[in-house]
């Protein structure tokens, strides 16, 4: 696997998991609901960054 490839990977987990802390936090710390668009986004970014990692090991 290519080096560039693998940091858009992280890249794009990173920015899933800010995503899914955004959401967790504004929760935690404002007693609010919890944002649906950031977890639902953070949890999209985070399967497509799995599905691009198991789909670039196997070529």
């Amino acid at each position: 696997m290519k080096h560039h490839a693998l940091f858009a990977l992280l890249l794009l987990a990173l920015i899933g998991v800010l995503f899914l802390g955004k959401s967790i936090t504004g929760f935690v710390v404002a007693q609010t609901e919890p944002s649906p668009f950031y977890f639902v986004a953070g949890l999209l970014v985070l399967i497509a960054a799995i599905a691009l990692y198991v789909v670039a090991r196997k070529h």
